[in-house]
């Protein structure tokens, strides 16, 4: 039995870097660079340059450049995605390229492996060597398939790569009876506790998965090679645990899978909006309920974009006043105010919105269903987003009929009686200006002592 006799540390990497020095094949060793935001593979740095590869390359030892700065067409002949094949895949390979080198096309001869995290590769110029015909044709056809494998390689990892980490539900179903041939990660996610096998049909892995239609559409795809599509569709899922069902909403699509130009099976692909489509049924009860509010307040509720044009009017006002609520512009709403009130009201209104503050108008009329005008009150408030912008102002207005005709009939009845009293008072002072003169004539006719009795029932 032979023995391999030891070699020291340093005599090893001595005789090393001599065969380095030595040998007529250029080696390098590159380190991959990737972008910081997406990781993804963007460049390769050299790292070592033996003499053989600084000659052929026309690089240093250790060169501050880049693999693309320095060879740019290193993606259009295929060499940048050999290496990336290389280095996702752990498979070493061997590559032949044309490369215009000091303004000739030179063939290249490349093996790459993996090292570390980088790449170790070796590159002969072939040019050197003669080659018959044959050979050239061999070479160049297996330089053609090993960059069409590298490309195809790169596209499955990256494909592997995206299924895995969408959040999208992938499957695909093949044959007639839709027997499960794949299915991602978030496809699995949706069933937690249920095994999945592969090869089995899906009405028999799902049997209590309730989707109206389900099958027959997959069925329609599967013969006819049209695809099908669906917006937040329910699927009703049972759930472990004696759990009561849930349901989920998808948007999806049903798509012909095709092998060799036939179609094999249905590709699934699905989004589930489960948590948008509950969000959107809340706000669409509590607009119900608003809307709901609004129509039936015993006040008038309106908005106007920041211009002071309506945008809205509630339920409310159209009832009471008869008109329609189809009309085609909101402001036809002023027409019911009372002609003689409209240019003051309107004329205060235009101020407050150029003004862009609250308002509270004068009592003016509006004009109810059955003709008669009725005295009202409006006030409005600006609204602003939170950068300050006016987006348009909120409005009431509330129908004070009964209390301007109070106040009216109070005014009247003050009138009334301030005339009373004015006319009590002058009717009643002449006779009691009479009766004074008699009482004084009297009082001189009369002896004293009855003078005196007289003059103490005169008025002061």
């Amino acid at each position: 039995m032979f023995r391999t006799p030891s070699v020291p540390p340093q005599l090893a990497i001595d005789e090393l870097q001599a065969l380095l020095d030595v040998s007529l094949t250029a080696l390098t060793l590159l380190r991959p660079l990737y972008c910081p935001q997406s990781q993804e593979l963007t460049d390769f740095a050299f790292d070592y340059l033996n003499p053989a590869g600084q000659r052929l390359l026309g690089l240093t030892q250790q060169p501050t450049t880049t693999l693309l700065a320095s060879f740019p067409r290193a993606h259009d002949t295929g060499v940048f995605a050999f290496y990336r094949g290389v280095l996702e895949t752990g498979q070493a390979g061997r590559f032949e390229v044309t490369y215009l080198h000091e303004g000739v096309d030179t063939p290249f001869y490349v093996a790459a492996r993996c090292h570390g995290p980088g790449l170790a590769v070796s590159l002969i110029d072939t040019a050197a060597h003669a080659q018959a015909p044959v050979e050239v044709a061999l070479r160049a056809s297996q330089a053609r398939e090993q960059l069409a494998q590298s490309e195809a390689q790169h596209q499955r990892a990256s494909l592997e790569r995206f299924l895995s980490q969408t959040q999208a539900t992938v499957c695909i179903l093949r044959g007639p009876t839709h027997r499960l041939d794949y299915c991602n990660p978030a496809y699995r996610r949706l069933f937690p506790q249920r095994l999945l096998p592969l090869g089995r049909p899906l009405p028999e892995i799902h049997p209590d998965v309730n989707a109206p239609g389900l099958l027959a559409r997959l069925d329609h795809v599967y013969h006819t090679g049209k695809s099908y599509g669906g917006v937040e569709q329910p699927l009703t899922i049972a759930q472990p645990d004696g759990q009561p069902p849930r349901t989920h909403y998808f948007t999806f699509s049903y798509d012909a899978y095709l092998e060799g130009g036939q179609i094999a099976g249905v590709s699934i692909f699905a989004y589930d909006v489960t948590e948008q489509v509950r969000a959107g049924q809340q706000a669409a009860q509590v607009a119900a309920e608003l809307q709901l509010l609004t129509a039936n307040v015993p006040v008038f509720l309106f908005r106007t974009d920041a211009a002071g044009h309506l945008t809205y009017v509630n339920g409310a006002l159209f009832a009471w006043s008869g008109l329609s609520p189809l009309l085609p512009n909101l402001d036809e709403v002023w027409n019911t105010v009372h002609p003689e009130d409209a240019l003051a009201l309107t004329a205060a209104f235009a101020a407050a919105v150029l003004a862009r503050q609250p308002w509270e108008s004068p009592v003016y009329r509006i004009r109810r269903r059955d003709g008669e005008y009725r005295w009202s009150l409006t006030r409005i408030q600006p609204l602003f987003q939170a950068d300050g912008q006016l987006t348009g102002y909120s409005g009431v207005n509330v129908e004070i009929h009964d209390q301007v005709e109070l106040q009216r009939q109070l005014a009247r009845v003050n009138a009334d009686l301030d005339t009373f009293i004015y006319t009590a008072s002058h009717e009643l002072k002449t006779p009691l200006t009479n009766m004074e003169g008699l009482l004084h004539a009297l009082q001189e006719e009369l002896p004293p002592p009855a003078a005196r009795r007289v003059s103490s029932c005169r008025p002061c």
